[in-house]
């Protein structure tokens, strides 16, 4: 049997979008997310999953560090590791860890650009001649096909492109919360089709089930981020559709939600208050290591100089939240809109045969945007909910408000100048460091 075609570009005007987002794909991807968040819930990541000097700060600029009051988890965590993970989670995990050791191989040439390097290409290069032959050398043995099911060549196709594209562009030399979106559905793939075993926490019958799957994700977001910032800072890759200030971050989203639902419950043992996370003691203790939020946090700190309130004011914001749940259920909707709502970021999402369709529900094929009479507008789309899954108080992702429905507007403390609204992150919000209790309050939270 012939292999599959390579995933073609569909999303090309905001009719395409509007399909998108009732379409079979974005379900499953949508889907498949809740039940990751309910898996990782309370749950921290497992020791040495992530390399704290990837996103340590120097000493330098910790002169001001305080002792707080933090419970070390170690006990707890290490009862959380009885058994090895499977075989393909750890094929994965091993074959980051050998492309970070590329960016090593593979050292930035001396060059005058702000943003990206040129030995990035030469990266990708390597990438695009050598991850089909690791994939499958991995892979093979781990998928039964039949006459239902496609072959594992037609499969290795999808799987490949997605995976290829989740380390950035070697073209723009830039890198998104697009590409981190690409390595979920990577993921999302290999939960399909059974090359790892996925349980969500529903079909857990024990309680070893439920935390050595949450390992076996965590890990993989550990070596798969660790490996995305080396190539941030080697390369200086430039954010791809950026908000700047008024953005969640420049580079990453789905990292803060999995750290959110890692602190959710009380009887995580990362029992971190939503005021402590920017803490310098905070940013030099073991939560760097064992939970994605902080180590997100810590690195934006490696990364970036100046108040934080300033360059990362809705990040900032979070500290005045009561609750990480309130937080989760914020960046569960941020995420709907800005990344999964938004046409930038979207319409670099490919579409083939097997993984992601571009289908309905129902699965019949949507028409060609050429057949349609379209017309392209620079409204705020509204997407669906997201499936009613219970996380911890979070059963659906609300839907947004319009923009300017009910949060006064705030000035900018360092402009002097009233903003303008800022739709789509925070709908109905102004820019700038919005006090929390107002930014949320005036969203449904």
């Amino acid at each position: 049997m012939n292999a599959s075609p390579l995933p073609v570009k569909q999303i090309h005007t905001q009719h395409d979008l509007a399909n998108f987002q009732k379409s079979l794909s974005h379900n499953v991807i949508k889907t498949h997310l809740i039940q990751i968040v309910q898996l990782v819930q309370g749950i921290p990541s497992p020791p040495g999953s992530l390399d704290p000097k990837v996103v340590r700060m120097t000493v330098a600029q910790n002169t001001n560090a305080r002792v707080l009051n933090l419970p070390p988890p170690s006990k707890t965590v290490e009862s959380l590791l009885p058994m090895p993970y499977q075989a393909g989670s750890q094929a994965i995990i091993g074959i980051l860890q050998s492309l970070r050791n590329w960016v090593r191989e593979i050292p930035p040439v001396q060059v005058k650009s702000r943003f990206g390097n040129p030995s990035c290409k030469i990266w990708h290069a390597k990438l695009n001649a050598e991850i089909s032959e690791m994939l499958c050398q991995h892979l093979r043995l781990l998928y039964t096909s039949s006459a239902r099911l496609p072959t594992f060549e037609q499969l290795m196709v999808e799987l490949v492109y997605y995976f290829v594209n989740s380390f950035g562009s070697s073209v723009r030399l830039d890198y998104g919360t697009g590409h981190e979106l690409s390595f979920l559905s990577f993921l999302v793939g290999l939960f399909k089709y059974d090359i790892i075993h996925f349980v969500p926490l529903t079909a857990s019958q024990a309680l070893n089930d439920h935390h050595l799957m949450a390992d076996e994700l965590l890990a993989m977001f550990g070596a798969y981020y660790d490996l995305a910032r080396d190539l941030i800072v080697a390369y200086t890759l430039e954010p791809a559709g950026s908000h700047g200030v008024w953005g969640l971050d420049d580079h990453f989203h789905l990292i803060y939600i999995l750290g959110a639902s890692q602190l959710l419950t009380e009887t995580s043992p990362l029992l971190l208050r939503p005021s402590q996370f920017l803490k310098p003691a905070t940013l030099e203790s073991h939560y760097v290591e064992l939970n994605l939020f902080v180590n997100a946090i810590s690195f934006i700190k490696r990364v970036k100089t100046g108040p934080f309130n300033e360059h990362s004011p809705l990040l900032y914001n979070l500290t005045s939240v009561i609750s990480w749940s309130k937080i989760l259920k914020g960046l569960l909707r941020m995420y709907d809109v800005d990344v999964l709502g938004k046409f930038p970021v979207v319409q670099h999402f490919y579409f083939g045969t097997y993984l992601f369709p571009w289908c309905d529900m129902l699965g019949r094929p949507f028409k060609e945007t050429s057949e349609l009479e379209e017309t392209v507008t620079d409204g705020v789309n509204t997407p669906p909910t997201f499936p009613s899954t219970r996380v911890a108080g979070v059963t659906t992702i609300p839907s947004t408000r319009a923009p300017g429905s009910g949060v006064p507007v705030t000035k900018v403390p360092w402009s002097g100048k009233t903003p303008t609204s800022h739709p789509g992150v925070f709908p109905g919000t102004r820019r700038g460091p919005v006090p929390a209790a107002n930014l949320y309050r005036g969203n449904g939270f």
